[in-house]
């Protein structure tokens, strides 16, 4: 079985610089161009049994342009890590509050959350009801290639979880519009190897 963690391509946020989690933002028009231009390198796998999504539109987005016209199902338990106050704030305006600075150097993003946001239990938490709709969905119909297009962190913590832990929580963060591919022999155990998208 293989799954393909696809990131959304860049949102309005993204080309802001902003954090952006919970925030329900489109993607840009210079996030729709470069999907289109990594889409004619074909860097995305063809041969799909089913997709999901987060609920977010930018995720929605980035599979109608990769794969335009396809049935999909989308699970807010996969949506992006909520940021809380820092939402659709730059690094710039929060760079003097302590608290934020401890939340920045918490690279495992464990101990600090933003107020009103989510720290890795609380992703932790949600994502693994998700995956278990997910995994249910594919021994239920025997699929071998499944894709989820979501988001960084996501992604981050699905690698972290699924395959290896890395001592900082953004190192499997994948560039928009990139992923990875995980294969497993056992959706119960770890995956067996991995591939850049």
């Amino acid at each position: 079985m293989k799954l393909y963690f696809i990131r959304h391509g860049v949102s309005i946020a993204n080309d802001m610089n902003v954090y952006c989690g919970s925030t329900d933002v489109s993607l840009s028009d210079n996030g729709i161009a470069s999907l289109k231009k990594l889409k004619d390198e074909n860097i995305y796998p063809k041969e799909i049994d089913c997709f999901y999504t987060s609920k977010l539109k930018r995720t929605i987005e980035t599979l109608s342009v990769i794969y335009p016209n396809l049935q999909y199902t989308s699970l807010e338990e996969i949506n992006e890590v909520g940021f809380g106050i820092y939402e659709m704030k730059s690094h710039d305006e929060l760079k003097s509050n302590p608290e934020y600075i401890k939340w920045l150097e918490d690279k495992k993003f464990i101990n600090f959350k933003s107020p009103g946001g989510e720290n890795i239990d609380d992703v932790l938490s949600r994502l693994k009801i998700g995956m278990n709709k997910i995994f249910a969905d594919i021994k239920n119909n025997n699929y071998e290639n499944i894709a989820i297009i979501t988001h960084g962190g996501i992604i981050s913590v699905m690698m972290n979880n699924f395959y290896k832990e890395n001592d900082d929580y953004y190192g499997w963060l994948p560039k928009n519009g990139r992923g990875f591919m995980l294969e497993f022999d056992d959706p119960n155990n770890k995956a067996i190897s991995y591939k850049e998208i």
